[in-house]
């Protein structure tokens, strides 16, 4: 079972798989730029000047863990690459949300947490457009949209789980 949580900066992929693979049981598979930079304030400009090798090489370690076994991937890109996804859930939240969340997480003032809210978001979506042709606002393919700002973090993994166990029945008996 592979379940694929994106979602734009800072709108709960990290702390939402994190939780949800500890209630399933499963790997969390979090290979992303975040992570391998362990700083998300030069995020924007990485990807801005990031080459078409290293992106692609990157993405494919990415879908390689996730065929190591039943795990949750929260990056950005996994619903789009992983194709044997299970389940696809997209999670969002107002900007002025994840601007809270960004200024929380990484303590910065509001208008820079803000203005790098939106130049990752940005970045990210032209990076995914010039390499794999990925419009990232198309969201029919998900199977869930959820608003973590309407939704807490339990909640939100409750909603999750249980479209998981009704997707694979075999394995929640």
């Amino acid at each position: 079972m592979k379940v694929c949580i994106s979602g734009l900066t800072a709108s709960g992929k990290t702390t939402i798989s994190e939780a949800l693979s500890k209630e399933l049981g499963v790997t969390h598979v979090q290979n992303s730029y975040k992570a391998y930079l362990r700083d998300n304030r030069g995020l924007a400009d990485f990807i801005d000047k990031t080459d078409e090798d290293f992106v692609r090489e990157f993405d494919k370690r990415t879908v390689e863990m996730s065929n190591e076994g039943d795990c949750v991937v929260s990056t950005w890109l996994s619903p789009w690459l992983i194709k044997d996804a299970d389940l696809r859930v997209w999670l969002y939240a107002p900007l002025d949300i994840r601007v809270k969340r960004y200024m929380a997480r990484e303590n910065v003032e509001k208008e820079r947490a803000e203005r790098t809210v939106l130049e990752i978001d940005r970045s990210a979506a032209q990076s995914f457009k010039k390499f794999y042709n990925i419009d990232i606002s198309e969201l029919e393919m998900f199977d869930m949209h959820i608003n973590t700002a309407r939704s807490d973090v339990q909640d939100t993994v409750a909603l999750i789980s249980l479209a998981v166990m009704k997707s694979d029945k075999s394995r929640f008996r």
